[in-house]
């Protein structure tokens, strides 16, 4: 199926769809953003709302040969606006009560040092300080629900340390929730209550709720008695930019540390063993916002690519292009 008769079985116009594209879900594969429209369209939404929102994630999948890799996969998922948009829908809904927060908490997080990739393919260093953080020991919130005439109320009470988001291989807090230490927690509070009150619509994890989280579980496209993983990335900001190595080791220098300010070939292995050379090649590939930019990186990977891995990088490449069509 082509690409334009995918957006006419979607009854999607080119227009739309590059408005999509530009302003909704930059960044994101074609593939992706029909999904989102999908999903949109089977729960009646408007998907120019912002209501969902497109997660990078590692998953493990198997492949055709039956090896086992880690690439990026593009997740839906529900923001908290839809929770509230989904309560009001079921006409009962009456409302939160004010958020109330635990006594403030000083934090010291230490330095952390992690490897990302940037736009040109190359793995660079980025250090992140040690910095004191005054956050609430806790956040509550009731939803309240109108029940057989009467008020029936549903309080979350959730400990900010357990549901902060984590920089990637640290305990150290995602950017989003270092700049915003309160307003996070009570958008985590508002969703485990309404999930509470409104089981039967609200029953799925917000997206801000699973920013910075590992989840673990069985997937539609890995076969039977195979575990999938999701490994989201290091941070919300860095959902568009900056893709975070896979198996970068905490607080390891960046690898093939090139001398004086030449920055490493793109091309590069990162490591000696053939399945992580293959997840650095594909992490660069699903990032491509191109023909031209995808054509590029292999031509600069496939050298360096284990021969038992060759033919499955330009299985992936050819995929990649198809998105462009």
């Amino acid at each position: 199926m082509t690409a334009k008769s995918e957006l006419a079985e979607l009854n999607l116009s080119p227009v739309l769809f590059k408005t999509l594209q530009d302003t909704v879900f930059p960044g994101a594969t074609d593939e992706a953003i029909r999904m989102a429209v999908a999903y949109c369209q089977a729960r009646n939404l408007d998907i120019l709302s912002r209501v969902v929102y497109l997660v990078p994630m590692y998953t493990k999948v198997r492949s055709a040969n039956g090896s086992v890799a880690s690439v990026f996969r593009d997740v839906v998922m529900p923001g908290i606006a839809l929770h509230r948009i989904n309560a009001t829908r079921t006409g009962t809904y009456l409302g939160l009560s004010d958020t109330e927060y635990g006594p403030p908490i000083s934090t010291t997080f230490p330095e952390h040092k992690a490897n990302f990739m940037n736009a040109k393919g190359d793995w660079e260093e980025k250090v992140y300080p040690a910095r004191t953080l005054v956050h609430p020991e806790w956040v509550k919130v009731v939803a309240k629900r109108s029940v057989n005439g009467g008020v029936a109320e549903f309080p979350a009470k959730l400990f900010w340390m357990e549901i902060y988001a984590k920089l990637s291989k640290s305990e150290r807090p995602n950017d989003t929730w270092m700049s915003r230490p309160y307003g996070q927690a009570d958008k985590c509070a508002e969703a485990a209550a309404l999930r509470k009150g409104f089981p039967e619509c609200c029953a799925d994890v917000t997206a801000e709720e699973a920013d910075g989280k590992a989840i673990e579980g069985e997937f539609s496209h890995v076969p039977a008695g195979e575990e999938g993983e999701l490994k989201p990335k290091a941070s919300a900001a860095d959902i568009l930019r900056n893709r975070t190595k896979p198996d970068a080791k905490k607080d390891a220098a960046p690898v093939n540390q090139p001398e004086g300010n030449k920055k490493p070939d793109a091309g590069a292995p990162e490591s000696n063993d053939p399945e992580e050379i293959f997840n650095d090649f594909m992490v660069r590939l699903n990032v491509a916002a191109s023909r031209e930019e995808a054509t590029k990186i292999i031509n600069s990977s496939i050298k360096s690519i284990p021969s038992s891995y060759q033919g499955k990088a330009k299985e992936e490449f050819k995929r990649k292009l198809s998105n462009f069509a």
